[in-house]
């Protein structure tokens, strides 16, 4: 019998989700005008892990993690589910809105951490590697009542690579001119979630295959 999950709070919806989207689109190589130069740059990028089986002070036997990174100031947001789900079945990878699944929702957390000065982000000049760092991340906030569990640490960490075509789109926004670059077949080959390495989750995925990053630029003139 398939159930349907309600969220029971609402958070901002991910807009990286549109991003990285637009950044991973085929796109020609846009140049910056003259008179331009650049003055912030953030990476884009959106991950999913799965975790399967029984956690230590967690419910459920499936564990749906989801990371996300946007904005100019380096906000790192993240979401994780707790699903009991029967066998054969897969958890869904969100849990707002309406989702059919015969898998039943034990617990939902999510985090935020915003504009902090312990958060950090690298990136190659040719975004063949991008990485983000943070120590001291906010604790893990209730979305259904379910008790919070421990973590393992204080501290996030994600290493990608990305080795596909490259794109660049120039928009210029009411006077205010910003790129997004992007860089497809993206993976995930390093860092931790709370204490937890991504690579020894069950799987481990980059949405839309691709990474971001997103850089405002001011006029000289």
């Amino acid at each position: 019998m398939k159930k349907t999950v309600s969220r029971a709070l609402a958070l901002i919806v991910p807009a990286v989700f549109t991003v990285t989207t637009l950044a991973a689109a085929p796109a020609s190589a846009e140049p910056i005008p003259d008179g331009w130069v650049p003055t912030y740059s953030q990476g884009l990028v959106s991950v999913t892990g799965r975790q399967v089986g029984r956690l230590p002070g967690r419910l459920g036997n499936q564990h749906v993690t989801e990371v996300w990174t946007y904005d100019e100031e380096e906000t790192i947001r993240g979401e994780i589910r707790d699903w009991w789900c029967p066998a054969g079945a897969i958890a869904p990878k969100v849990a707002w809105g309406e989702v059919e699944t015969p898998c039943t929702l034990k617990g939902a957390f999510y985090f935020d951490q915003h504009g902090a000065a312990s958060t950090t982000n690298t990136w190659a000049p040719n975004l063949r590697y991008m990485t983000f760092r943070g120590t001291d991340m906010p604790d893990w906030e209730s979305l259904n009542g379910a008790a919070v569990p421990r973590r393992g640490s204080d501290t996030f960490s994600l290493r990608l690579k990305a080795t596909g075509a490259q794109s660049q789109e120039v928009h210029d926004d009411g006077g205010i001119l910003y790129a997004i670059r992007g860089r497809e077949d993206a993976t995930v080959v390093g860092g931790q979630f709370f204490g937890t390495p991504w690579l020894e989750m069950a799987s481990v995925e980059v949405e839309g295959n691709s990474i971001g990053l997103w850089t405002y630029y001011e006029a000289t003139v």
